[in-house]
């Protein structure tokens, strides 16, 4: 993870073909707003348009990242894009982020949480 980014790693260890629904994956902020999120590849000025999914192959990996679509900020005029930070800056957060993945596999669907806990050491 980084300030602006929820990275990861996703290994299909099933015999089966996996499809990530990327319409139904979401990020759920410290407080608890769910968001809706875009994905490696998908251009920032492309941010409200629909995703297609991913497919993987049984024993396929993939290196994803996914950020909230309504953090991004930019001029569609000025072609000036940027991703907000993910995190509050203040030494005070401190809570639970989620992120959500919806994976279909051979018809039937399944949802994948990956959480992660903030604070700052006292």
């Amino acid at each position: 993870m980084t300030t602006t980014e929820l990275q990861f790693k996703l290994t299909d260890r099933l015999s089966e073909p996996v499809t990530i629904d990327w319409e139904k994956a979401a990020y759920v902020d410290l407080w608890g707003t769910k968001h809706r999120v875009i994905h490696q590849g998908v251009r920032l000025t492309e941010k409200d348009k629909p995703q297609a999914p991913t497919h993987l192959a049984a024993g396929d990996c993939i290196d994803e990242m996914v950020y909230p679509s309504d953090l991004v900020a930019g001029s569609r005029a000025f072609e000036d894009w940027r991703l907000n930070p993910l995190l509050p800056l203040s030494q005070d957060a401190r809570g639970l982020l989620l992120a959500h993945l919806r994976v279909a596999v051979a018809g039937n669907h399944c949802q994948f949480d990956q959480a992660i806990s903030i604070h700052h050491p006292n």
